[in-house]
């Protein structure tokens, strides 16, 4: 999608830092860094359709940490307020605008939603399914988002983003937490319309799916230095040595992925039959 000036790529820039921002403010306490962070996800929200699914992204999120860690959400809660106070303030003009002209807000979703009545839930079982899949299995068919069909994760670095996930499931930190949150929600527009997996619904995924890649990538490419240097010092262990065979191995993996990329996107993309048709070209 970042080959293409699409409004939606705009989504996971604005969730990214907003989140950010809004997670240094629970460990420095400070006003003007949970208003930054709310009024940030508050702009999130003129970008594209997906950005809808934000606010639902923190109301679940703060359930969440109000079940499982309730003094720590006691602690955020004057903070939190602040946040959603000046993100309310960054949409008061487009909440004005939504109110006068609602069938321009509301007018995209309907036209994309999965059918009602006796075959909603079917639809949506597969739809789920499908949008699931796009991690690694089978993504966007459209030209015009991705390499048809290509997944999120190659095969190598689709390991990583488990390891990660299992690592995060168990920890189930605060942070954690919100990683997998974003994770789910954002997943819903993808999930609630047809025509799944949809890259350009899913865009809010982006900074989830990348973080739980990162998280597994780290801790395997540590357990694997840690048993590398263990093994050519039996009795201690080299720090040093360690450190190498880490950097080697997240290096390897960096310039593999990004050798993939490159092959993908100036060779197979470039000389597809089928791209040029999604840009409309004869």
């Amino acid at each position: 999608l970042g080959r293409t000036s699409f409004r939606a790529n705009e989504v996971p820039i604005f969730e990214a830092l907003g989140l950010a921002v809004l997670w240094r403010a629970t460990e420095s306490g400070r006003t003007r860094d949970y208003a930054a962070g709310g009024a940030i996800l508050g702009l999130s929200l003129y970008t594209y359709l997906a950005a809808r699914f934000i606010p639902i992204l923190l109301v679940a999120y703060a359930l969440i940490c109000f079940i499982g860690y309730r003094s720590w959400m006691l602690k955020q809660l004057r903070g939190f307020l602040i946040a959603a106070a000046a993100a309310a303030a960054v949409l008061l003009p487009l909440g004005y605008y939504a109110v006068r002209h609602p069938t321009v807000i509301l007018g995209r979703p309907d036209q994309v939603a999965l059918p009602g009545g006796t075959e909603f839930l079917p639809a949506l079982v597969d739809s789920s399914v499908r949008t699931l899949g796009m991690i690694v299995v089978r993504g966007d068919v459209t030209w015009r988002h991705n390499l048809s069909n290509a997944p999120v994760f190659d095969p190598i670095n689709g390991v990583f983003f488990f390891v990660g996930l299992l690592l995060l499931l168990r920890r189930r930190r605060p942070a954690d937490l919100l990683i997998l949150t974003t994770l789910i929600v954002m997943m819903l527009p993808g999930m609630l319309s047809v025509d799944s997996p949809h890259f350009l619904r899913t865009i809010g995924t982006p900074p989830a799916l990348y973080a739980i890649w990162a998280v597994g990538l780290f801790a395997a490419a540590r357990f694997v230095a840690a048993r590398i240097a263990s093994m050519r010092s039996l009795r201690r262990p080299d720090v040093a040595y360690r450190s190498w065979a880490l950097a080697a191995l997240l290096g390897a993996t960096v310039v593999w992925t990004g050798y993939r990329d490159v092959w993908s996107y100036f060779v197979v993309y470039a000389q597809s039959l089928q791209m040029p048709g999604s840009y409309n070209v004869n």
